[in-house]
């Protein structure tokens, strides 16, 4: 086996540069690849079903929850979730909200200032089933270990979160910064 060692290869204008078909291009033994901004470098989820039953006024951590490692500490982490919700009554809400934990560090909302955290379901008088759905791109400058947790937190009355065992998710993706 020979080694070509380059410091560059272009392709003449006009002209891609291609892997001949059945070969291989390994990028992940050989050194490393720097991917353009905005590429995303990983994914992970998670998906929770169990019913939980809420009377607090305050967050009230949720076991749907994601551990992401950033590559580097320019990366952002996109954050999505989707919860099946369901408040009643009158004039009662339902809220959620993202808090971050870096190590052993202490927890940030991702929504703080904002009593009714990320988005909330509103009840007028009627009892509302509804997804919660929320979307958040997160600096948190780190290469350590961030946790994310699905809070959520009521009004008054009683609301419930993974209503009738829904499969609720939260993803995180590492976003090249």
């Amino acid at each position: 086996m020979s080694t070509l060692t380059v410091k560059e290869l272009a392709a003449p204008t006009g002209y891609d540069l291609k892997i001949a078909a059945g070969e291989t291009l390994d990028l992940k033994s050989q050194g490393t690849v720097t991917m353009p901004t905005g590429s995303i470098l990983q994914v992970v989820q998670d998906v929770h079903s169990t019913q939980l039953s809420v009377t607090s006024t305050s967050w009230v951590e949720t076991d749907l929850a994601v551990t992401i490692t950033p590559s580097s500490s320019s990366s952002k982490i996109l954050l999505n979730y989707m919860v099946s919700t369901y408040i009643g009554g009158s004039d009662k809400h339902i809220a959620s909200t993202i808090y971050r934990v870096i190590g052993s560090g202490g927890t940030t909302d991702l929504a703080a200032g904002n009593d009714w955290g990320m988005g909330s379901v509103y009840a007028d008088g009627a009892n509302v089933m509804s997804n919660s759905n929320g979307q958040w791109l997160d600096s948190p400058n780190t290469t350590s270990a961030i946790t994310y947790t699905y809070r959520v937190k009521v009004s008054g009355s009683t609301g419930y979160a993974f209503m009738n065992s829904n499969k609720c998710t939260l993803t995180a993706m590492e976003v090249q910064g």
